[in-house]
């Protein structure tokens, strides 16, 4: 029976840094607040100072977020785009602010 062992990856080859690219063209630091805010795979501790990456989630990670792309450019997603009230230009106490109907819209 064939098994296949998980591969790895460390934050050191996933993310880049100045003059050391990765395998990713983000910052360790962009990584990170992907990770916290669970926009990209969970890390796995492997001890105490070793934090690793399963390479399978990394994969198919980047196959997602590529599709996602590649849809926006296309126009496939059809999600309705959130509308910025007119901001009222005009002289006096309301300068700068939405026009009362608008408010009353929204």
């Amino acid at each position: 029976m064939f098994h296949m062992s998980k591969r790895f990856v460390r934050l050191s080859e996933l993310t880049s840094t100045k003059g050391k690219p990765g395998r990713l063209p983000v910052s360790p630091a962009t990584w990170w607040r992907w990770v916290a805010a669970n926009e990209a795979p969970s890390p796995i501790k492997l001890g105490p100072n070793t934090t690793v990456w399963c390479l399978d989630q990394i994969d198919e990670w980047e196959s997602k977020r590529a599709a996602g792309v590649q849809s926006e450019r296309v126009g496939v997603d059809t999600a309705p785009k959130a509308v910025k009230p007119e901001i009222d230009r005009g002289k006096g106490a309301g300068r700068g602010l939405p026009k009362r109907a608008e408010l009353a819209a929204v």
